[in-house]
């Protein structure tokens, strides 16, 4: 497949170096770059089809954290309301049970993509992961279900919207949560329990691609409601060549790991 079919060029021309420019500005601006219809129709809908056809052997994942979801943080001070539920429930697709000559596969393994990510996120050697479980996962949000409060541990995260649900599955946003002095965990109690002023929510539309820095940033994406389920792309990069993710890692997201 011509990943370049999926992608409008015309609206988005990666090998321009005005457009990675502007948003590598943007990004450090605002700390999330969102390029709204950068799918082309028919590409989007391959690639949810693709996600719609593997989520049968996808892992459900559904757990409930006092607290927020993030690593090496120190934990809020005993009994303080930083500490409530915060529940993630969702359908996690690994990148084997994809079509490897398909749509999803073919576009994350594009390099004339792999460069733009890299110019954008002042990464001018950028390689793509070779995991082949968690380098290009899918997530699907069906009813009720969330991506709980979380920050961070990776410098950004590329994601593609494939698909809207219905209602909810909002990405909600609390900026400079974390800070050199650590976490603020009284705009975290807020956030967990719903009464935060501070939260943002940009618009995400199917087609779009996202860049977002989140660890300063608390996130989440709200309950979806209705029977269309929120799908998402998600694309792994790194520093170094050959990049693998550990065995805990793969057990998390997919309940299972690669073979020895």
């Amino acid at each position: 497949m011509n990943p370049g079919a999926l992608v409008d060029l015309d609206r988005y021309p990666l090998a321009d170096p005005e457009l990675a420019r502007s948003c590598k500005a943007t990004l450090e601006r605002d700390n999330v770059l969102l390029l709204h219809d950068f799918l082309r129709p028919g590409g989007r809908a391959a690639m949810a089809a693709e996600v719609m056809a593997g989520l049968p052997r996808s892992y459900r994942r559904d757990r409930t954290a006092m607290g927020i979801y993030t690593y090496g943080a120190p934990n809020a001070p005993a009994e303080h309301p930083a500490l409530g539920p915060n529940r993630s429930a969702q359908a996690i697709l690994a990148g084997d049970l994809i079509p490897e000559d398909g749509a999803i596969w073919s576009l994350f393994k594009w390099d004339a993509l792999t460069a733009f990510v890299g110019a954008v996120t002042g990464c001018p050697k950028l390689y793509r992961s070779a995991d082949p479980l968690a380098s290009c996962t899918m997530t699907a949000l069906g009813r009720g279900d969330q991506h709980g409060w979380h920050l961070d541990d990776n410098d950004f995260v590329v994601s593609l919207l494939l698909q809207e649900p219905e209602s909810g599955g909002r990405f909600e946003v609390v900026s400079d949560v974390r800070t050199e002095a650590g976490i603020d965990f009284d705009r975290v109690a807020a956030a967990l329990a719903g009464t935060s002023s501070d939260i943002v929510r940009p618009e995400l539309r199917a087609g779009t691609l996202s860049v977002f820095r989140g660890q300063r940033a608390l996130h989440r994406v709200s309950p979806v409601d209705g029977g269309r389920s929120r799908l998402i792309a998600l694309f792994s990069y790194d520093r170094r060549p050959g990049m693998m993710f550990p065995r805990e890692v793969h057990l998390g997201a997919f309940g299972r790991t690669l073979a020895a």
